[in-house]
Formats: C-alpha cells, sequence, structure tokens
C-alpha cells in the first residue's frame, strides 16, 4: 500500500468515526419515540398510547400496582372491542381522540406527547364534563373510561385483595361504620 492510499484510509475511518453519531442521531430522530407495549384490538396506536397514559394519571403505581401493571389497559381495549355494541364503542373512540385534539389545540401536540402536567390539566377539564363533551351511552367520556378503568382494576386479584379489605367470613351486620384515614374499602 502507498503512502497516500494509506493517509486516505485513515482519514475516512477518523471522518466515518466523528459522523457516525451524527448519522445515528439522524436515524433515531425518524423513529418515533414511543410505541405501545401491547397490540390493542379496537385502537388505533395513538389510542392506545392515550389509554395507557389515561390510566397511569388516575390509577398510578403507589404502594400497590398501578394500572397499566395490572393490565387494566386490556381489558378496557376488550370491553371496548367486544361488549361494547358499535354506536358506543364509535363514541368511546371518538372520546379518546377528543383528548389528542384538546392536547393540539392548547399544546401543540397530541395527548401522549404532553407533559404530566398538561395531560392532569387536560384531564381535570375534561373530568368537569359538560354538554360540549363527547357522551358515551348518555355519559360522559371521561366517566366512563374512569368506570370502565375502576371495574378493570378491581377485577383484578391485586385490587381485590391488596386495595380493597376482604373478610372471608364476615362477623355481625353494621350498616354504618365510620372510616378511618387511608382505610381501604371493603371487597363485596
Amino acid at each position: 500500500m502507498k503512502r497516500r492510499e494509506a493517509i486516505r484510509r485513515t482519514s475516512l475511518m477518523v471522518g466515518a468515526s466523528a459522523a457516525a453519531p451524527a448519522l445515528l442521531s439522524l436515524i433515531k430522530g425518524c423513529t418515533p419515540e414511543r410505541v405501545p407495549t401491547w397490540k390493542a384490538k379496537a385502537f388505533t396506536e395513538q389510542q392506545s398510547l392515550t389509554v395507557e397514559d389515561v390510566l397511569d394519571i388516575i390509577m398510578p403505581k403507589t404502594a400497590t400496582p398501578g394500572a397499566l401493571e395490572l393490565d387494566v389497559h386490556k381489558f378496557i381495549d376488550d370491553m371496548v372491542s367486544i361488549i361494547f355494541k358499535e354506536e358506543k364503542k364509535k363514541a368511546f373512540l371518538q372520546g379518546l381522540d377528543a383528548l389528542d385534539h384538546t392536547a393540539r389545540e392548547k399544546h401543540g401536540s397530541v395527548f401522549s406527547a404532553c407533559t404530566k402536567e398538561q395531560k392532569i390539566a387536560i384531564l381535570t377539564e375534561e373530568d368537569k364534563g359538560g354538554e360540549d363533551k363527547v357522551q358515551v351511552g348518555g355519559r360522559p367520556f371521561f366517566a366512563e373510561f374512569k368506570s370502565l378503568a375502576t371495574t378493570g382494576y378491581f377485577r383484578t386479584e391485586v385490587g381485590c385483595t391488596q386495595v380493597k379489605k376482604h373478610v372471608g367470613i364476615p362477623g355481625r351486620w353494621d350498616a354504618c361504620i365510620a372510616l378511618e384515614a387511608n382505610q381501604p374499602v371493603w371487597a363485596e
């Protein structure tokens, strides 16, 4: 190998090693930041991310597992895809899309790309309900979502045993009992 060829190859190797991080970031920038970790039956990818984010806000992991850890998102997907009639399913999907629309109007990006504070603000506004909100089965979308989330959560073993307090053989019947702060509710 001649001297000129060796210098040319060396400079190519140095140039390629210097340019590699820039090329890698360019390629990485073309891929979406987040994709759902599950394949939904009723939701698009964006709707799946919205469902995950809403669940993570309303039922986060604390001393007990959060809704995502207990696959509540899959329960909601099954309910919407299998149990809901077509009209109710369509309204529920419109409710998810409305969250993205609100996020775009207020923050310039879809719901799943917003900060946690922005998401909480959107959901707080959504929780107020109103005539202008999407209705699912005669009630506001977010009320329906919360109902599905709590139903899904408390149908899991963790929801029934760690969050609710269960007495296998109950004692006497007390119709009205006082609850202390942070006392779990009784499982049915």
